[in-house]
């Protein structure tokens, strides 16, 4: 007892940084060693020189995560913004979803030290303002305001009371925006007051990622229905994927809930399409860009659950967030099967909804890089001649030239140029390397894709993806019944 009587007693006030990198776990889970060796360089090259210069002191590390302590709290949070805005220096020209990107809340607390180690309820509320924190973000905690804002050159933006895990009271909490790191997409936090009552999700990408994306160019079959429900016919149109914008579609009969929702979505920088039914949202055009449909169950016409069978029928895969104030279980239940990223029940609060749109339009994030990757794909096997198509659709079955050189009555001399004209314009590495692509365009042997025309393979492509018909040589309607 007189142990701990005398270790409590041993209090100092300090400036706590906290901070992780934002999708780590899924990093680690791509390459391992290569996300390490990532981690390390960063730490060693800005990170750990950043904290000394500015007298920190790194009190422990937790894989990604990174405790520091700082006798003052003006240079916690100068090193923090100056960290923040190297790391955006050193991930420039990285895509966005290889990035490390860290996240870092500060909080100002009296704490109790015991050898080299800090404890006390001030670094648990810097573990959970860095937890509210966006990628490449600094969020700092009222105590910290209030001793910087007069002698830091920094705009702080007051993002409200929060009530954070295992944190009794609410924390007030502000942003520092990183000007040379400004992300494509807004950090998805509630404003202080409240547009609406709103409920919940996680976002499983480990950072706000869902809107940031890199400046290249996408050939998308991505559009949305135009006059009916039963009329799909995709645009095909290039786009700069920096300029195709995260849309949220709200449909709800309710008005007022509607303008609720579209000024809680505004508030927050995401652009907003607000309907009050299914049908009128068919009628106001195609979007192209990251979506995702906030859809109230019950709607005049055509309820919300039947639109979601409906898209899921015609394979039109769209990240959907039911609402409604009148839910029921197997309701919710039907909902979550049919793929529905959340169910939340009116009244429900605005930070919930918020996170599940984050979810939904990370999801349809990937959903569109993955279509970057196959459009890329498909337009170098469009470079290949019809016997260059033959040729890669025999060799990724494992057969040997002169094999080929039977099956298609050839000789094998011209076997070996077609499939080294086949490798270089595939800019395949390696044969193994040919037969995932050929996987993902779906060349079989037995199905001689090779042989379609180069608009039908983009069509079948698109139809896998998306169930919509590309608009090229052959422009068809498909039908949602």
């Amino acid at each position: 007892m007189a142990a701990a009587l005398e270790i409590s007693a041993v209090r100092r006030l300090a400036a706590i940084l906290a901070a992780d990198v934002a999708g780590y776990s899924r990093l680690m889970g791509r390459n391992e060693e290569g996300t390490l060796q990532r981690l390390m360089a960063h730490r060693r090259a800005l990170v750990d020189p950043k904290i000394a210069e500015h007298h920190g002191r790194i009190v422990k590390t937790t894989g990604d995560g990174l405790l520091v302590e700082f006798p003052s709290v003006v240079d916690g949070v100068r090193c923090a913004v100056e960290m923040q805005r190297g790391m955006a220096e050193r991930n420039s020209g990285i895509p966005i979803g290889e990035r490390l990107e860290f996240r870092v809340g500060i909080n100002l607390s009296d704490v109790i030290v015991e050898g080299d180690d800090i404890y006390g309820d001030g670094v648990n509320v810097a573990a959970r303002v860095e937890a509210l924190a966006d990628a490449g973000g600094v969020f700092v905690s009222n105590a910290v305001y209030d001793h910087v804002r007069d002698r830091l050159p920094f705009v702080f933006e007051d993002l409200g009371e929060q009530q954070v895990k295992n944190i009794a009271r609410p924390v007030r909490v502000y942003r520092i925006p990183i000007t040379e790191n400004v992300p494509a997409k807004a950090p998805l936090r509630a404003p202080d007051n409240p547009s609406l009552a709103v409920l919940p999700f996680k976002n499983m990408s480990g950072g706000p990622e869902l809107i940031s994306v890199a400046a290249q160019t996408l050939r998308s079959p991505r559009s949305w229905p135009s006059g009916s429900a039963t009329a799909f016919c995709s645009s095909w149109q290039e786009h700069t994927i920096a300029e195709a914008p995260a849309t949220v579609i709200v449909i709800d009969d309710d008005p007022s809930v509607r303008e609720a929702l579209g000024s809680l979505l505004r508030s927050v920088g995401l652009q907003t399409n607000l309907h009050g039914s299914v049908s009128e949202f068919l009628k106001a055009g195609r979007l192209d860009g990251p979506t995702c449909l906030v859809l109230d169950v019950r709607l005049p016409g055509q309820s919300g659950l039947d639109f979601q069978r409906e898209l899921s029928a015609a394979n039109i895969q769209v990240p959907i967030i039911f609402i409604t104030g009148y839910g029921d279980i197997p309701m919710s239940v039907r909902a979550i099967k049919g793929g529905a990223i959340e169910f939340l029940t009116k009244p429900f609060r605005d930070q919930d909804l918020l996170d599940a749109i984050q979810q939904g339009l990370a999801r349809d994030r990937t959903s569109w890089e993955n279509e970057k990757a196959t459009a890329t794909l498909r337009a170098r096997f469009e470079t290949l001649t019809p016997r260059e198509r033959e040729v890669m659709a025999l060799v990724v079955t494992g057969r040997l030239n002169k094999q080929i050189a039977y099956d298609i009555g050839i000789s094998e001399i011209t076997v070996k140029a077609r499939r080294s004209q086949v490798m270089r314009k595939m800019q395949a590495a390696s044969l193994p390397d040919l037969a995932r692509m050929a996987g993902k365009l779906n060349l079989t042997e037995e199905s001689p894709s090779a042989l379609q025309p180069a608009c039908e393979l983009g069509q079948d492509l698109a139809l896998r993806r998306n169930g919509f018909h590309r608009v090229d040589r052959y422009c068809e309607i498909s039908s949602l019944s």
